[in-house]
């Protein structure tokens, strides 16, 4: 994602050779966003609703639910000021909005057939995601892994009781878990596996190691 953001701005002409950085954040599950000062402005890039906690001002609502509505991995870009000396959590504070951005990232073509194989082995699918709750839907439906009264679930949001999440888990129109924390995808393996499941889960960074080790079955995309 930030190398489409970086591929995108080198095309409009922006200069991101020679910035002199003063402060950077990187982004982290909890903040749900990344910080960097230049010239004493802070640009911060993240999850639409962890930017607007931070803005003055309304989140477009109708332009977000439009491009999750479509599938679209949705960025949220917003600056503010830092200086010398203050706190470094300051240049994620007191921000204006700037702009929302649409990504496209298209499931693979064999996705559909893999999850149609999978129901027809027996085998439960649900996805399990840090995107937008309405992006994962979305992807969900064209994969054919959501039906229309499949469960969408949200990680801040889960039950607290064990078995009621596992009965959630399980639904016959399929389950989507979105703004997950490395955490809640290792309570999900833990969940499952506890009550005889033979689990299958696959990720793509180093947050997922914990959830892929719990797993019967981990498995890392390069």
């Amino acid at each position: 994602m930030e190398g489409a953001l970086h591929a995108w701005a080198l095309r409009l002409g922006v200069d991101v050779t020679d910035a002199a950085c003063e402060l950077r954040r990187p982004y982290s599950p909890d903040r749900m966003l990344s910080c960097v000062v230049v010239n004493g402005v802070s640009h911060v890039l993240g999850a639409p609703e962890a930017v607007a906690r931070r803005c003055a001002g309304s989140m477009p609502i109708g332009v977000l639910a439009d491009l999750t509505g479509r599938g679209r991995r949705v960025v949220a870009v917003a600056i503010g000021r830092w200086e010398a000396g203050w706190a470094p959590e300051r240049a994620e504070q007191d921000l204006r909005l700037q702009a929302l951005v649409g990504l496209e990232d298209p499931p693979r073509p064999d996705v559909a057939e893999a999850i149609a194989g999978c129901r027809r082995a027996g085998i439960s699918v649900a996805m399990i995601t840090g995107d937008h709750p309405g992006t994962a839907a979305a992807v969900g439906r064209e994969v054919g892994l959501l039906g229309p009264n499949g469960t969408v679930l949200e990680g801040c949001s889960l039950p607290d009781d064990d078995d009621e999440l596992a009965a959630r888990l399980d639904h016959p129109e399929g389950v989507v878990v979105a703004r997950v924390t490395p955490a809640d995808k290792l309570r999900i393996a833990r969940v499952l596996r506890r009550r005889g499941h033979v689990v299958a889960m696959t990720g793509d960074g180093v947050n997922d190691a914990p959830a892929l080790k719990e797993a019967d079955i981990g498995w890392l995309w390069a």
